[in-house]
């Protein structure tokens, strides 16, 4: 924590300085520096510890049960981060904050979960629009228990697909399997899987990742995001597996998957507030590919959004928040690598489909609409006149 700010007091019970503290708060921190130091911690830590004990419990009775219905139906089904990631990492359920369950499932067998996930219990939560078009244009079906109160992101990708990466996901549940977690018997990808996932989840949360280019602008960053946990995590299994990693074969997934971007800005924050076991190579290297970058590029900057898209974006529709999106999905990443050829070659596939999502969120609002006003002129009551 001497990395957030100014030292902290290493004597037993010494208070965190104000600075700490706050950043702590701002990251939803509180339940891990409650649960695993010494330090005297602001009041009202120990209370939100509780609570989030208590609901991290909840989702993850309601993770295990779902998951299991979704194997026992065939469905390959992987849990990542929320309250399954808090026990495999710190090995406390609260020490992690997350507000929901995630779970991944092969796209192939999407019409199966929902199946699933219907006998369940979960519904829809944004039920405007059509379960089929998240699949066309999304990465996952935002689910709500109303019985349990329960959120779950069911995804079959961890990123949207407008975005230029191709993730073998194919592969991912094929190296799956299920580990014991605290006395739980879960399906988990493969370490390296996982941080490969991990690092490009990262990314797509904190876009001016790649601009960290040293400890000053990592620590500014900090203090404005909600991203420190991820960070966290990174550090937590950099500790536990950065030393029997196969980080050979890391570096050529990262490729092949077109990751490299999310996987050395990772590995390159990591390094700056982090001393865990990552090769001085690969440090050397997320440096040189993070320097490589322009940083007035790197940070995707807010515009003015086409309306209509950016609304369905906002509400659970695909990633179209920002007109650099467009741009970066059209000419693929900022890696000077990759050759004209396949960015012409992408462009070409990428233009029809920009064009087929944007007809797609059309025809889905206006049949969403005339459906509503249909359903509100038959709920009107009808005025007899008595002659």
């Amino acid at each position: 924590m001497d990395c957030l700010g100014s030292p902290v007091p290493r004597q037993k019970g010494g208070a965190l300085p104000k600075e700490v503290a706050e950043v702590v708060r701002s990251n939803r921190l509180e339940g891990l520096v409650y649960a695993s130091s010494d330090y005297t911690v602001p009041e009202g830590w120990q209370s939100t510890y509780q609570q989030r004990q208590l609901h991290g419990l909840k989702l993850l009775k309601v993770t295990e049960q779902f998951a299991s219905k979704l194997e026992a139906s065939g469905v390959f089904c992987i849990t990542l981060r929320g309250a399954v990631d808090a026990l495999d990492l710190y090995g406390d359920v609260a020490a992690r904050s997350y507000s929901d369950i995630d779970l991944y499932v092969p796209r192939s067998q999407v019409d199966l979960a929902w199946r699933c996930a219907k006998e369940y219990g979960f519904s829809l939560y944004h039920s405007d629009m059509p379960k089929g078009y998240y699949v066309r244009n999304h990465l996952n079906w935002a689910l709500v228990h109303e019985d349990f109160d329960v959120m779950c992101d069911l995804h079959w990708a961890v990123d949207h697909p407008f975005q230029n990466v191709r993730i073998d996901y194919e592969g991912v549940f094929k190296r799956s399997s299920f580990c014991e977690v605290d006395g739980r018997s879960i399906r988990m990808p493969s370490k390296e899987d996982w941080l490969l996932l991990s690092a490009q989840h990262f990314l797509k949360h904190v876009p001016e990742l790649s601009s960290v280019v040293n400890q000053e602008a990592w620590l500014s960053a900090l203090s404005k995001r909600y991203v420190l946990k991820y960070l966290m995590d990174l550090a937590f299994f950099f500790k536990r597996d950065g030393a029997t990693l196969n980080w050979r074969l890391v570096q050529e997934r990262a490729k092949q998957w077109e990751v490299g971007e999310a996987f050395y800005s990772s590995l390159h924050a990591a390094s700056l507030l982090s001393e865990e076991p990552i090769p001085d190579e690969l440090v050397a290297r997320a440096k040189q590919f993070t320097a490589s970058i322009k940083n007035e590029c790197a940070v995707p900057k807010r515009s003015i959004a086409v309306r209509l898209l950016n609304r369905f974006s906002r509400n659970q529709g695909f990633s179209f928040d920002r007109l650099n999106t467009l741009v970066n999905y059209c000419w693929i990443p900022r890696d000077a690598s990759v050759s004209l050829l396949m960015r012409v070659r992408h462009l070409f596939f990428a233009l029809p489909r920009l064009l087929f999502a944007g007809v797609d969120t059309a025809l889905c609002v206006l049949v969403s609409r005339i459906r509503k006003t249909s359903s509100s002129h038959a709920q009107q009551p009808v005025e007899v006149q008595h002659g």
